[in-house]
């Protein structure tokens, strides 16, 4: 799949307070040109990644966030989400575990 619609699958989604886009926004979104597309998509990242500022205690967020940074092949901003991720959780929680293992996943 290319970048921009895994991005988007990465971003969207049904986190606690976190509408992802309808239907109607990712078929618009399909039909932009492909830069647009990419500043959609990071600019629904950048919104999630806003929220988690907000509500950190959203473990689906957070694998959501750093997927995202690694779909867009920004390394660091995963590596970085991933840090804040695991501060954000006690480090013997469900949560942090949670956490670990999708890092492991996709290989952070």
């Amino acid at each position: 799949p290319d970048a921009g619609s895994a991005g988007a699958g990465a971003a969207g989604g049904t986190g606690a307070g976190f509408a992802g886009p309808d239907a109607a926004a990712v078929a618009a979104a399909s039909q932009l040109p492909a830069g647009d597309r990419q500043e959609m998509i990071e600019g629904m990242v950048a919104q999630l990644a806003e929220r988690l500022k907000q509500s950190p205690d959203d473990v689906e967020g957070w694998k959501r966030l750093i997927r995202s940074y690694t779909v867009l092949g920004k390394t660091d901003e995963a590596k970085t989400a991933l840090a804040d991720a695991r501060k954000t959780f006690p480090a013997d929680s469900a949560a942090a575990r949670e956490i670990a293992a999708f890092a492991d996943e996709i290989g952070l």
